[in-house]
């Protein structure tokens, strides 16, 4: 193919034009949808490119052109618009920020067609009734995204009512995303076309300069040094996607033995893509970097530039992702085959302004790799699928046909009949209704974008309750969302069987958690995980303020080398957390505002123990276990599929910790009631990453709360799907 401009300025003007034009006949909401290249333009960014051909487009056009699009690409550079010198004022927001402009703009003084909407200015936080919106949606489509697609279509076409409107919406995706906008307005506009702009190059690759014909590690490891060494004073930028750990060891190996010491560097992108900012330009001029990549990574490829050497290997497979499992009928990390889509999208990563580019693939041709490939899994219908049904019911009010739009997102599917179940049976959602009340919903929904969508967590938080429990609730969520096992690491594979055998030791392991929840640090791994989390937060503050906590210091003491923290995550963490209460602080909603030094002396009462227990159990119900133990073996099952389910085990992992009360009431013959956060599926079992007791007592409460008192009716799963994950691979 020719190397040619992204973005032709012509065509896009001329689309424009066309598509947003006003005259007599016009609707005063008018719609346009371009399908991307899978590429960045290395000389235009997408915006500019956009900007340009509306200012030229539209003659005197005056207002602001809006961009909205994610997280992910809000980072990339330039972060500052003012440097881009545009033609026309503009400004760019997350899908996240677009749905708070909705809520805001949103008011219910009349049941009229129109009239629930205030008209104002993007200054005041409302949508002004001449927007210029311009959705950059990703292959992913997370809930958020598509929320705000479905509020600012019935937004634009509700503003039709005043006279004086002219809304002007342009969705842009590098995927098939063009029949959700199309669907969606053709929910109030029957048989209405909006037009549609294909500026992807199909089938086409990007140039090459060679294929590699290897198929294994081995193989490609040495090709690619053959390449590196036969100009050592080239730089090399090679990107791989594929996500297991022995090619790149290899690699590393190799390429070190052939370059200086500070010629070669290895980074992984993974959730932080700042990553790139570093790599973006050659270190060093005869640098080789090798840049780990996820397989799925929802972002046009950033423009690596003054690179000599381009490689890019392409991958069939993701080594584990949580998404919608069929045979287990919930969410589950499982190892996937790559959809066809992506496989494209890590193919184009390599039209970058290098001289020489090089492509390779494990196991598969190249060739064979892009013509399979699964169907693309987008996260509303995977681990986001809860959250996305119980956002599209908050707004039913904005005149959302939920069961329509929900439709047009998820179809008819199994698994949506059964989340629906899920949500009602938790209260989130009551006779076609969002039924969480009021100050409940304003914190669910202030949650969900902190913790990734997921709705279990939203609601454990929301769940009303006394500030302090609120303030414990948050640091548990923000502890899950970056995983324990990421921040505190058991070092001794002996911890467990000593903390067994010695009574003092066992004691003195819970003292060493923070007094806020040293009372329930006996009662599982959760609880046992935020005292010690919160206890090492709480002695690096101290030593930053050379203040002295002896009886916590000598505690640490004792457990040096049987556990230690990872202290970039434990910040992480830490942050994470107070983002979420100054959040909820501003939306006016009680949270407990003390010091980490002043946590240390917050002793929690029954009642309010009993509160934590019971919003977890209500967040986690469908993940219910029984376990018992029986000689020496512990089996768990599942209330809501029957299914077996293993605790992985490992005496390096702070989850393996069962506790002693647990145990207590589990003999003679009763069971242990259970929840986990995570679930696995590892060579064809389902295994639970984390296991938290969840007493009996909690359970027959709210049992006693519900119509229907039979827990195994409540919880089971009533929906006939398929049994197999068809793009499911077992290693």
């Amino acid at each position: 193919m020719s190397e040619h401009a992204a973005l032709d300025p012509a065509t896009l003007k001329e689309f424009i034009a066309s598509s947003f034009s006003q005259d007599g006949a016009s609707e005063r909401a008018r719609f346009a949808h371009i399908k991307l290249p899978l590429y960045r333009d290395p000389e235009t960014p997408w915006i500019k490119a956009v900007a340009q051909a509306f200012s030229g487009a539209l003659e005197g056009l005056e207002g602001k052109l809006m961009f909205v699009t994610t997280d992910y690409e809000l980072e990339m550079e330039p972060v500052d618009l003012s440097s881009m010198e545009l033609p026309v004022d503009a400004d760019k927001i997350t899908f996240q920020r677009l749905l708070e402009y909705l809520r805001y703009s949103f008011s219910c003084v009349s049941i009229e067609r129109g009239h629930r909407w205030r008209p104002g200015t993007w200054d005041q936080g409302i949508l002004p009734d001449d927007a210029i919106i311009i959705l950059h949606m990703d292959p992913s489509l997370q809930a958020d995204c598509a929320l705000a697609l479905a509020g600012i279509i019935k937004w634009a076409i509700d503003m039709e009512f005043w006279f004086d409107s002219d809304v002007r919406i342009l969705t842009m995706s590098t995927s098939d995303h063009f029949h959700f906008p199309s669907q969606l307005i053709q929910l109030q506009r029957h048989g209405s076309n909006i037009p549609f702009l294909d500026l992807s190059y199909g089938s086409c690759w990007p140039s090459v300069t060679q294929v590699s014909g290897s198929s294994d590690d081995d193989g490609i490891v040495s090709d690619i040094c053959q390449v590196v060494g036969n100009d050592l004073t080239a730089s090399h930028l090679i990107i791989s996607f594929e996500e297991t750990d022995i090619i790149h060891d290899k690699m590393s190996e190799a390429l070190r033995s052939i370059k200086e010491r500070d010629a070669f560097m290895m980074r992984t992108v993974l959730k932080e893509i700042d990553v790139f900012s570093n790599v973006v330009r050659p270190p060093r001029a005869d640098v080789a970097v090798l840049l780990r990549i996820t397989g799925d990574i929802p972002l046009l490829p950033p423009v690596f530039r003054g690179y000599d050497n381009v490689h890019v290997i392409v991958s069939d497979r993701l080594h584990g992702r949580e998404g919608w499992h069929h045979k287990s009928r919930h969410v589950v990390d499982f190892f996937r085959y790559t959809s066809n889509q992506e496989r494209w999208a890590q193919l184009w990563w390599l039209q970058q302004p290098a001289e020489r580019r090089w492509l390779y693939s494990p196991r598969l041709p190249v060739a064979d790799v892009l013509d399979q490939g699964f169907r693309h899994h987008r996260r509303i219908e995977d681990d986001q699928i809860g959250a996305f049904i119980a956002g599209v019911y908050d707004v039913k009010d904005w005149g959302i046909d939920c069961a329509k739009t929900i439709e047009i997102f998820l179809g008819n599917g199994a698994r949506v009949y059964e989340m629906k179940r899920r949500l009602e049976a938790q209260r989130i959602l009551s006779n076609g209704e969002f039924s969480l009340p009021d100050l409940e919903a304003t914190v669910f929904r202030s949650i969900l974008p902190h913790v990734q969508y997921d709705y279990r967590l939203a609601l454990f938080v929301a769940a009303d309750c006394d500030p302090t429990v609120r303030l414990l609730k948050l640091q548990v969520a923000a502890l899950l969302i970056v995983r324990i096992e990421e921040i505190i690491i058991i070092e001794s594979d002996t911890l467990w069987l000593s903390l067994n055998k010695q009574q003092e030791l066992y004691d003195e392991f819970l003292e060493y958690c923070m007094g806020s929840v040293r009372c329930m640090a006996n009662q599982g791994s959760l609880w046992l995980a935020l005292g010690l989390w919160r206890t090492h937060i709480l002695l690096e503050s101290s030593r930053e303020q050379n203040e002295r906590i002896p009886h916590l210091e000598k505690l640490a003491r004792t457990f040096s080398g049987l556990l230690t923290y990872e202290n970039g995550q434990a910040t992480r963490a830490g942050k994470l957390a107070q983002t979420m209460r100054i959040v909820l602080q501003g939306q006016d909603v009680p949270v407990a505002d003390v010091t980490i030094r002043d946590e240390m002396e917050i002793t929690l009462d029954k009642d309010q123990q009993f509160m934590m227990q019971s919003h977890l159990f209500r967040a986690y119900m469908h993940q219910l276990t029984a376990a018992s133990i029986h000689e020496g073996n512990r089996l768990e099952v599942q209330f809501a599929t029957m299914a077996e389910v293993k605790v992985i085990p490992g005496n390096c992992r702070l989850t393996a910790f069962t506790p002693r009360e647990a145990l207590r009431q589990s003999e003679g013959g009763n069971c242990m009631f259970g929840i986990n956060h995570g679930l696995q599926m590892i060579k064809g079992s389902l295994w639970a990453k984390d296991w938290v007791w969840i007493p009996q007592v909690v359970v027959a409460e709210w049992l006693a709360e519900t119509a229907d008192s039979d827990l195994s009716k409540l919880l089971s799963v009533n929906c006939m799907e398929v049994d197999r994950t068809v793009d499911e691979y077992v290693e």
